[in-house]
């Protein structure tokens, strides 16, 4: 299966596109059934981690509860603002649709905000190359919705994104999963909060016309 389609609003079923587009529909099971560990990508999730950390933290070194207690008020802070600025792009946004030119490790976060989304590959696939028909089912989708973005992963090729820039207009952005970095941004301390910052303004990008 090359391409993965969520849209809990959407019934239609397209039979020219069966082969890579899944729907809740379809006689699926293993797209059913299929993980996401990237459960990181929502940053209600990440509040949820932060608090077990600090917790744990606490639980084992009680003469320094209090230390832990603050760090996590302070990181929680700005968990919560981080995602209130996901809530407003989203909830003001002409779009509720993603189109990821890529693997999809969103799952959690599309939830989270209520966002639709269409993607080269399902989940985490192996594969590295989409088909040609997939590939054409993304412009098409792109076309018809007047989508301005279209985004692709950190370290991973660009070449799909690119197609399908130049066939449509929209431009390539990328929105970073905070799995990996680059060597220069592990260098550089770069932080999942900054990282997060720069997909609200992209995303932002992709949601507004």
């Amino acid at each position: 299966h090359d391409a993965e389609d969520h849209d809990h609003t959407d019934d239609e079923h397209d039979h020219d596109a069966e082969d890579h587009t899944h729907t809740h529909d379809d006689d699926d099971a293993d797209y059913e059934i299929e993980y996401d560990e990237h459960i990181w990508t929502s940053p209600v999730n990440a509040m949820k981690i932060t608090q077990v950390i600090a917790d744990t933290l606490q639980e084992m070194d009680p003469a320094d509860a209090d230390i832990f207690a603050a760090n996590a008020e302070d990181y929680l802070g700005k968990l919560k603002n981080l995602d209130q600025e996901f809530r407003n792009v989203a909830d003001g946004a002409d779009l509720d649709l993603i189109v990821m030119a890529d693997k999809f490790p969103l799952r959690y976060f599309a939830d989270t905000y209520g966002l639709r989304y269409r993607a080269a590959f399902s989940g985490c696939a192996s594969d590295t190359e989409p088909s040609a028909k997939t590939i054409a089912y993304l412009i098409d989708k792109v076309r018809e919705e007047q989508i301005p973005a279209v985004y692709y992963l950190e370290l991973s090729s660009h070449r799909v994104a690119e197609i399908i820039s130049e066939e449509t207009g929209a431009k390539p952005l990328l929105f970073h999963s905070c799995h990996n970095v680059t060597r220069r941004e592990f260098d550089n301390g770069v932080t999942y909060l900054e990282l997060m910052e720069q997909n609200v303004v992209n995303l932002r990008e992709g949601l507004y016309r």
